[in-house]
């Protein structure tokens, strides 16, 4: 619940970046302005550029071509009005040398005209040789020679008319809007002379003036346009969405009595009219949910005040030591959440054998712990009724299941310790627990094969046993140890729990309980463990005095030495290894013929252990062998009920069946049991071979 009310406040909060401090940094940072003005900056440049590529362009090819032919005319003017002086040999050997000056001179009379009407636009003439001289200028600052560069050009206008006939060389000179004429006035000599002319371009000038102009005026008309454009679509759109904008960091702010006012009649006045009509019902329903949070959060308040009662009332009935004359044990638990879903008990029962049980119910939390409050009602109310481990967890799976319906279950291990340290042991689904024994170096795995508790209740459960010694040592454990990782994603394991046993031997088991938590979060190292923990160290203790009598008992049963056995068994004092005593007297009086004898016993037995399969099945013999049939019939039925994987009892009930004359029934019976022992290939070859001999 903690987390839905923390996820439902986030959501009332602004977005990321929109807040009563930092609204405005978050416009600025992507504001719509600024996108869609450096959208119109480009959308400038692009148009400049393709206005000019599309015009400027084929301009100033225009006006160069105007200037070339412009050029190329005053060019052939000066060579027409030099015509007369070119073909007059006089004048030619003057300009060769004989006398320069006067040569010069009518060639810019020629040249330069007589008064303004017939003037060419040349800025200025020289008159060089074919030996790099400057024979004539109108410079006041005459040069002598020519730069290399120059008298280059020289050179090439004189090739071009030996090799071309081409009267003049042009080169023009764009940065100062001239052309210069190179034009030869004398060949075949050895001293020719080459007239430079400077011929001005001013109406190139003026058009390109006239050209950057226009341009200018076409941008200022451009950027005028595109700012009115801009400034309707700023009135028009922008400030409707950025009006829009400031509404929602109001209502993010929590300010639900905030109206946008939006004139436009499009979509954007739409969205404006929707705004305020979700304004309205966001705050209806803000203060609803602020109402159920309220109520949320008293009750989640309640919640842990009764969880945290739970939690004390589940440590209040788990017991955390258990000491007796032949065992002690010591527990750790510790839930993952504040109830658990780990359970376990101890239970001194009546023969002074010492029961102990460890549950791990599915999940966590409240469901997992009143799964364990059942489990620990109905173990408290079946451990004392019989001494068989397997006909603890059948019944109490029995009654779970009643109450789970099936749809939840535990694992649980179930150990019975008699005071001759006898250990007998039975597993419902839970993982092996670890016996290590005080003279060995290994640490044994023990279990049984078994199915959860609460599912299934029919399938058998199977008990085993093994002698025990003292200063023996039994680790229970849940997998929260066993499955507890660390950084690197590595579980525990049991074979490290082994090792920590095998390495803490000598040290005392309530030390041994504290140093394997330390041990195991040392191992994770930081890593969050995910699950509850709880595991018992049981040592084992010397037996008790009068087990000594009760294994000579046991010892002289299992030579068949029957007599000897009822003796030394009424030797034990009576408070002492009940029922286990009766068992052993009835099972005496059994191998001896005295059926009524033993009958008695197990009708007694049957009294306080009404759920205990072996109880059932040897009373049921009995009534047989005293020709009992209806009630021999009757008790092996719920014999069967109890255990449908019994071979044994199927046959006696067979022959009971047989003397009623009901085998008809009896194949029912045994079709029902296929049904619980679908993957036992015993009892189908068991079921084959009855049904042949019964059809």
């Amino acid at each position: 619940m903690t987390v839905y009310v923390k996820k439902f406040r986030e959501r009332l909060r602004p977005p990321a970046g929109i807040s009563a401090n930092d609204s405005g940094s978050f416009i600025r940072s992507g504001s719509i302005v600024t996108t869609i003005s450096l959208f119109y900056l480009v959308l400038t440049i692009l148009n400049l550029v393709i206005f000019w590529t599309a015009t400027g362009s084929n301009q100033i090819r225009l006006i160069t071509r105007n200037a070339l032919l412009e050029s190329q005319n005053i060019s052939y003017e000066i060579l027409r009005r030099l015509q007369p002086l070119l073909s007059d040999k006089a004048w030619a050997n003057q300009i060769r040398g004989t006398n320069v000056e006067a040569a010069a001179l009518q060639v810019k009379e020629k040249v330069m005209g007589s008064n303004s009407e017939n003037a060419l636009p040349i800025r200025g003439f020289e008159i060089i040789s074919s030996t790099n001289n400057v024979l004539f200028s109108i410079e006041q600052t005459a040069r002598k020679s020519l730069p290399p560069e120059e008298f280059r050009n020289v050179l090439q206008a004189m090739q071009i008319r030996e090799v071309k006939g081409q009267a003049f060389y042009g080169v023009p000179d764009i940065l100062k809007f001239r052309v210069i004429v190179y034009l030869p006035l004398t060949s075949a000599g050895v001293k020719d002379a080459v007239l430079i002319a400077s011929i001005s371009m001013q109406s190139v000038q003026d058009e390109i003036d006239s050209l950057i102009t226009l341009a200018i005026s076409m941008i200022l008309i451009m950027l005028l346009v595109q700012g009115v454009f801009g400034f309707f679509i700023f009135r028009k759109f922008i400030r409707p969405v950025r009006t829009l904008a400031a509404g929602a960091v109001q209502v993010g702010e929590g300010n639900f009595e905030t109206r946008i006012s939006v004139p436009n009649r499009d979509e954007i006045g739409l969205l404006a009219h929707l705004f305020n009509r979700m304004i309205g019902s966001l705050k209806e329903k803000t203060t609803q949910l602020m109402d159920v949070i309220s109520e949320l959060t008293k009750r989640k308040k309640e919640m842990e005040i009764d969880l945290e009662l739970g939690e004390s009332i589940q440590k209040e009935m788990l017991p955390t030591q258990m000491t007796s004359s032949h065992v002690r044990a010591s527990a750790y638990y510790k839930p993952l959440t504040k109830v658990s879903g780990d359970y376990y008990d101890f239970f001194v029962l009546p023969d002074g054998s010492i029961g102990i049980i460890l549950c791990d119910a599915m999940g966590h939390g409240v469901p997992a712990a009143f799964m364990t409050i059942m489990a620990k009602i109905h173990f408290n109310s079946t451990a004392f009724k019989t001494m068989s481990t397997a006909s603890v967890m059948r019944k109490v799976s029995k009654e779970l299941e009643k109450i789970l319906m099936g749809t939840m279950y535990l694992t649980g291990f179930y150990i019975i310790i008699e005071p001759d340290l006898k250990l007998r042991f039975t597993s419902s689904g839970h993982m092996p627990s670890l016996l290590m024994r005080k003279n060995s170096n290994e640490v044994e795995d023990f279990t049984t094969s078994g199915f959860f508790l609460g599912i299934a209740s029919g399938i058998a459960n199977e008990q085993d046993e093994t002698q025990l010694e003292p200063g023996d040592r039994i680790l229970l454990f849940t997998d929260g140890i066993s499955e507890a990782r660390n950084t690197e994603d590595e579980m525990f394991g049991s074979e490290r729990i082994k090792q920590f046993l095998l390495d803490t031997r000598d040290k005392d088991i309530d030390e041994v309980k504290d140093l394997l938590i330390q041990t195991i979060r040392d191992f994770a190292n930081g890593f969050p463990i995910d699950d509850d923990i709880t595991y018992l160290v049981i040592e084992v203790g010397a037996a008790e005095t009068s087990a000594d009598l009760w294994v000579t008992a046991r010892r002289l049963f299992e030579e068949n030495k029957l007599q000897e056995t009822l003796q030394v068994l009424d030797s034990i004092p009576e408070d002492k290894y009940l029922p286990s005593m009766d068992l052993y007297r009835a099972y005496s009086h059994m191998r001896l013929s005295d059926f009524s004898a033993a009958r008695v016993i197990f009708e007694n037995q049957l009294k306080n252990f009404d759920d205990d399969f072996e109880v059932h099945l040897n009373l049921g013999i009995c009534y047989l062998r005293e020709n009992k049939i209806t009630e021999s019939v009757d008790i092996l039925k719920r014999s069967i009920l109890l255990n449908p994987s019994s071979i044994f009892a199927h046959k006696c009930l067979m022959a009971a069946m047989h003397k009623q004359e009901s085998l008809l029934e009896f194949r029912e019976i045994l079709s029902r049991s296929l049904n619980y022992n679908v993957a036992n290939i015993e009892f189908f070859r068991f079921y084959q071979k009855t049904m042949e001999k019964l059809s």
